[in-house]
């Protein structure tokens, strides 16, 4: 109930712990009348080889991204997500 009273411009972003095809993401963005950013970005990093597309950008539909990313290793067990959102 939350995520739906926000007015646009909406940038929802981070790590969501939760797959692109997960049941609870889908939740989140009909909850805040957002879209996901698509692609599949590999940013969460497990055991140093095994990678994980957990971390997302959704935003309102007067969004749009220019420019999407993942960017270098900068010592978290998350790469960061680089976007250009143009309003």
């Amino acid at each position: 109930d939350i995520l739906a009273q926000i007015s646009n411009p909406k940038i929802i972003a981070g790590d969501f712990n939760a797959v692109r095809w997960s049941h609870t993401l889908d939740r989140v963005i009909a909850s805040s009348d957002t879209n996901i950013v698509n692609g599949t970005r590999w940013s969460l990093k497990l055991w140093s080889k095994l990678l994980l597309p957990i971390d997302h950008i959704l935003i309102s539909d007067d969004l749009y991204i220019n420019d999407i990313s993942v960017g270098d290793d900068l010592g978290s067990d998350h790469l960061p997500i680089l976007s250009k959102i143009v309003y």
